[in-house]
């Protein structure tokens, strides 16, 4: 504000009232930097590592154990770096940003490779001859969704009614759902599943290969990342690889 600056004076070269004060130049780019972006100060990084802690602070030394810790935590502006590694959860973004400017980012860290699933490694499969394992598992290990118990659907599905929303994978390479255990003893690389009231059941023909000591998964979550309130905006997620729901 130079309201008042008489002709004549230096006042202008290297001071400027401000609000009624008279303060030096050099003052002001700070203040005004104070003024312009005082908000995204109080933004921070938040992390999250394989060998971290969701009691921790979610430091850079002290970081998360999982993303969906860190989504409750985040406000708008910060950032979640999350650390290399393979992370099995489904994440819900407890809120979104306000602004583009205040985004809520979540990003792998930079050279790292991230990749969160919704599926479960598992190595409790029982043989039972020609190639064909076989799993048993309570229904409380899916919780509230089970995919094995529920049908893909759709206005635009015209054929696979009998399709389930599960797969088996084997290595990362997903396997075909037969319609019969009889389909699967004849096939490789096919899966047939069976849910009773208290278990679940799946069949799957892995060859010669032992699922026990490969990496062979089943889908457990409905969705890998998902908010849980609709109508969040201004999220980014950025590098990971999502994969299994």
């Amino acid at each position: 504000d130079r309201a008042g600056v008489r002709k004549g004076e230096r006042f202008a070269l290297n001071t400027l009232r401000v609000k009624g004060r008279t303060v030096k130049f050099l003052q002001v780019i700070p203040m005004l930097c104070a003024l312009l972006f005082g908000a995204q100060a109080s933004a921070r990084e938040i992390h999250v590592a394989t060998h971290g802690k969701d009691t921790n602070s979610g430091t850079a030394a002290a970081p998360y154990r999982t993303i969906g810790k860190a989504a409750a935590e985040a406000q708008p502006g910060d950032v979640v770096v999350v650390a290399e590694g393979t992370y099995r959860e489904q994440v819900q973004p407890a809120r979104g940003g306000t602004s583009e400017s205040q985004r809520i980012v979540y990003r792998a860290a930079d050279g790292d490779e991230v990749t969160i699933k919704g599926s479960e490694q598992i190595t409790s499969w029982v043989d039972q001859g020609g190639g064909v394992w076989m799993v048993e598992l309570s229904n409380d290990f899916f919780g509230s969704f089970n995919p094995y118990a529920r049908n893909v659907s759709g206005g635009w599905l015209n054929y696979g009614g009998w399709h389930h929303l599960g797969d088996v994978y084997l290595d990362h390479e997903a396997f075909r759902e037969r319609q019969s255990l009889s389909a699967v003893q004849t096939t490789g690389q096919t899966w047939y599943s069976e849910v009773t009231s208290g278990t679940t059941k799946i069949w799957a023909n892995f060859g010669g290969a032992d699922p026990n000591t490969r990496l062979a998964e089943i889908n457990v979550r409905e969705a890998v990342f998902y908010p849980a309130v609709a109508g969040l905006g201004y999220i980014t997620v950025d590098g990971f690889t999502i994969m299994h729901a």
